[in-house]
């Protein structure tokens, strides 16, 4: 009886708090600063400056190697994953960026953490990094811990000043709880029916553009595909080349093909989605998503999502396949090949 008191209905309280705590799903939650917020943030300047058309961060006139670190950024919500993204531009192999991260720990700050580079290595070689609080699995954050807070670096280099200077204009950052994706509904995933929409483009097959990489360009052929949907000219091989990571040896790292694809001139991010209506959504305002696809069909993939069949089945461009064009899965296979995943995605 002693459970009635008041006394012991704290304790059942106290008790039951940290599982309530612990066991609540933090919400997504994307973070974008472009030329504007990158200027007004920056806290430390070595070598860099505003465009002189106010559209982007360069190197200063007469300087070979500079960088920018940016104020602190917070977030409304914890988290323990992050997706970073980036767009700006590298004319050629003799400039390029690079963009590096840190997060709270230990009562301070990590050390920096390369999260990529653009167009090439100039800076050398690295490996995944990693510290006491987490890593960046190629192009993942992952974190043992919840945080809050990060903060932005970006290098830039050139091998002359009479060289173009790489330029940057936007950084993303999507954060997420790793227990959303775990806890994922399949069965009301595939029961949501968004209505009918089509995005047509020029079909690529990933195997005909190079027999030789073939196997290995879903992620830049995806892109090529979204890119030509807005009737935007390019090369399938030349793309998927401009997107091959030397350092860690593949076409496929996510952050890599958006800066990529801004290039041409698109504006994009690595985000997520966790249902099929918020990705009819980004279609039918005119975006274009390339989906990041696993098992049950694929081990690891990438397929333009081009919409939804009048009865809310998904349409993807999938250039692994020949006839791969309009192709529509098993609903349940494709849901679960997304979302199990953790619905990640190029969103343009």
């Amino acid at each position: 009886m002693s459970i009635k008191t008041p006394f012991g209905i704290v304790i059942l309280f106290l008790l039951f708090l940290p599982y309530y705590l612990f066991a609540q799903n933090y919400p997504d939650q994307l973070y974008v600063l472009r030329i504007d917020s990158i200027y007004q943030n920056i806290e430390s300047n070595v070598g860099m400056k505003l465009s002189s058309d106010g559209k982007s961060i360069t190197l200063q006139d007469s300087i070979n190697d500079g960088y920018i670190i940016l104020k602190p950024q917070y977030s409304q919500s914890p988290f323990n994953e992050g997706l970073p993204s980036w767009n700006g531009s590298a004319a050629n192999s003799n400039n390029g960026f690079r963009v590096q991260m840190r997060f709270p720990y230990n009562g301070g700050w990590s050390p920096w953490l390369t999260v990529g580079y653009w167009k090439t290595n100039i800076y050398g070689s690295y490996s995944k990094p990693t510290y006491g609080g987490g890593m960046v699995d190629y192009d993942y954050v992952k974190l043992n811990t919840y945080q809050n807070a990060w903060q932005f670096k970006v290098l830039m280099k050139r091998t002359s000043a009479a060289i173009e200077s790489p330029t940057i204009h936007k950084l993303s950052f999507f954060v997420s709880d790793n227990q959303t994706t775990n806890s994922v509904n399949i069965t009301n995933i595939v029961n949501d029916n968004p209505s009918a929409v089509f995005i047509p483009t020029t079909f690529i097959h990933q195997y005909s553009v190079d027999p030789g990489i073939g196997g290995d360009i879903c992620s830049p052929t995806s892109v090529a595909m979204i890119l030509k949907s807005y009737n935007i000219d390019v090369d399938p091989r030349q793309f998927a080349i401009d997107n091959y990571d030397t350092n860690f040896g593949m076409f496929g790292i996510w952050p890599r093909v958006v800066q990529n694809a801004s290039e041409y001139g698109l504006d994009g991010a690595v985000t997520r989605y966790r249902t099929w209506s918020e990705a009819r959504e980004v279609l039918a305002n005119g975006g274009r998503i390339s989906m990041s696809v696993g098992p049950p069909l694929y081990t690891g993939h990438l397929m333009m999502l081009a919409g939804f069949t009048t009865d809310g089945r998904p349409i993807v461009h999938d250039p692994a396949k020949s006839n791969g064009y309009s192709y529509v899965y098993n609903k349940t296979s494709i849901s679960q090949s997304w979302f199990n995943k953790g619905g990640i995605g190029y969103k343009f």
